[in-house]
């Protein structure tokens, strides 16, 4: 099925490259923490939160080099897959007219979505070393809005799609 799918070499926009500079910042924080972790946290760091935000279980900084990690895994894994619009699932038939637009419009998300993963990830960590080093009690309502601005932009991606048939 992806053979028969047109490939269009498409530069970058402006949005794009704003995108991926975002994402990479992220990424350098997150390899930043890692170097971090295991000479700046204390003995005993939050690893999980309850639902109210309050830590719920506490252990070993190494056990936290697991976000930065995971961030940068997904970093690379979405700028990867970025790179291969015609391989993605598309609420419409692709086509070789509408191609150039499908294919735009989901590789702004797949990128949106990185920088969000990225900084939500390091957004997690800086709030993770505030609650071990005493200045939170809690991680605070501003994790929240991170998750919040990718499912915004999953929908406004379907229904962009979906008028750019």
């Amino acid at each position: 099925m992806f053979d028969q799918r047109p490939r269009v070499d498409l530069p970058p926009s402006a949005l794009d490259r704003f995108l991926q500079a975002a994402a990479l910042l992220g990424a350098f924080v997150l390899g930043g923490a890692l170097i971090a972790i295991p000479t700046t946290m204390p003995e005993r760091v939050p690893l999980h939160f309850g639902v109210s935000g309050q830590p719920d279980r506490w252990g070993s900084p190494v056990e936290l080099m697991i976000l930065p990690t995971i961030g940068i895994v997904m970093w690379v894994s979405l700028e990867l897959l970025a790179r291969a619009p015609h391989i993605y699932n598309y609420p419409v038939p692709i086509t070789m007219e509408n191609a150039p637009c499908q294919y735009t419009l989901a590789r702004r998300l797949v990128r949106w979505l990185s920088a969000a993963l990225v900084w939500f990830f390091a957004l997690l960590l800086l709030e993770t070393a505030r609650v071990a080093s005493g200045v939170r009690s809690d991680l605070g309502p501003a994790i929240v809005f991170v998750p919040l601005g990718g499912i915004v932009a999953v929908v406004w991606y379907f229904v962009a799609a979906i008028r750019a048939r």
